[in-house]
């Protein structure tokens, strides 16, 4: 939905699509985190390796010249 939409709504509708959003967001987390679960173990099964386990301090390191340099190519 568009801020310009939500924002026309009355304001007791706003407040029931917020309190919507809290009450269904532990049940999208979830359903996302099973989904990408499902999609890497059929990966797996079709052969491919799957890290599960990154260093994330290096994983970071190693990338953080990348958005500098995005950046720059990306014209804005």
């Amino acid at each position: 939905m568009s801020l310009e939409l939500f924002e026309d709504m009355p304001e007791s509708d706003q407040q029931i699509m917020q309190d919507l959003a809290v009450e269904t967001a532990p049940f999208q987390r979830q359903l996302s985190r099973d989904i990408e679960r499902d999609g890497l173990d059929d990966l797996e099964e079709e052969g491919v390796e799957i890290i599960r386990e990154v260093d994330g301090d290096a994983w970071q390191e190693a990338a953080s010249g990348f958005r500098g340099d995005a950046d720059r190519r990306t014209p804005h």
